[in-house]
């Protein structure tokens, strides 16, 4: 398979600049519900400095091929922070890990979601410069496998990991003003019998469930999903899909979005053809885009810019 990644950059709006510290959920100055100081934290940003147009990459940021770039923006203050999703196919190989974490230093990107990484168990990895955490098969390698490549950085803010299952983790990072909860998964393919697609659908709602309440949450990864441009659906998805229809699988995860308020903003932007494809058709030149980024409503108008860039094998 060629798949994909995607390379997302983040700036904080003006409403993170406004938060103030409160003794309780009860709403701040600005109106904001949550709990004491929240939105996007110091702990993973830049210094502060004027407002950043980032909407191009610049001539010293060629970034990897078949990366998706997402960007929010400030007034006040620019929060920067770099992650990206990548179906590996194997992790077994040796020197995957190293070289993918050297993808990632090398983009500046503080964590990397991964799917189909085929490691046994769950646990930790620690490296000089990151820490790999991995939620495989309970029985044997080789089969599926998810996880999240951290930068040594960052992996001091991280609050916790949870290795659901073979298909869905979930990485929290503390921040300075609220803390973002990054939700990894694999979804079954079109080929996948009903019961275990419902199943996975299932306990990626019962985690979502469980999230903690004031969290940034955004969800991305492989969801093996083609979503169309139908008018029904475009509260939620946009209008500048790849596709012109949903797939079945399109249709459990639109459905999955609009019960958790969230918008998939992989296809909400325009965008030239080449950047919207996120797997190539063994054999072809055709693309389909079937890895999606999802985040909460609340969030989602601080949101600037998604794409892909071709060729991250």
């Amino acid at each position: 398979m060629n798949l994909t990644a995607m390379l997302v950059v983040a700036y904080a709006t003006s409403r993170a600049s406004h938060a103030r510290q409160v003794k309780s959920d009860d709403p701040d100055k600005k109106g904001y519900p949550g709990p004491p100081g929240w939105g996007l934290g110091t702990g993973l940003t830049t210094l502060s400095c004027k407002n950043q147009n980032v909407t191009k990459n610049s001539a010293n940021e060629t970034g990897p091929p078949s990366w998706k770039r997402l960007t929010m923006r400030s007034k006040e203050m620019n929060t920067i922070m770099r992650f990206g999703t990548w179906n590996v196919c194997t992790h077994l190989q040796v020197g995957n890990m190293n070289a993918i974490a050297e993808e990632a230093e090398r983009y500046k990107m503080v964590a990397v979601a991964l799917q189909e990484i085929h490691w046994k168990g769950k646990g930790t990895s620690r490296k000089s410069k990151f820490t790999m955490y991995y939620s495989g098969n309970e029985d044997r390698q080789g089969n599926r496998g998810v996880g999240f490549i951290v930068s040594k950085k960052v992996n001091k803010s991280v609050l916790g990991f949870s290795p659901i299952c073979e298909r869905i983790c979930t990485l929290r990072i503390k921040c300075k003003l609220h803390n973002i909860t990054f939700v990894n998964v694999y979804a079954p393919t079109v080929d996948t019998e009903d019961e275990i697609v419902d199943e996975f659908y299932e306990t990626l709602q019962s985690v979502c469930d469980e999230l903690p309440k004031y969290d940034a949450v955004i969800t991305v990864g492989d969801f093996n999903a083609k979503l169309g441009k139908e008018q029904i659906y475009r509260d939620t998805i946009g209008r500048h899909s790849l596709h012109e229809t949903t797939s079945n699988n399109g249709f459990r995860l639109v459905q999955y979005a609009t019960t958790n308020s969230f918008k998939v903003l992989s296809t909400w932007y325009p965008r030239k053809y080449i950047h919207k494809g996120t797997w190539k058709i063994p054999g072809t030149e055709d693309t389909n885009q079937i890895h999606h980024i999802l985040v909460s409503k609340r969030w989602a108008t601080d949101i600037e810019n998604i794409r892909t860039y071709n060729g991250a094998n």
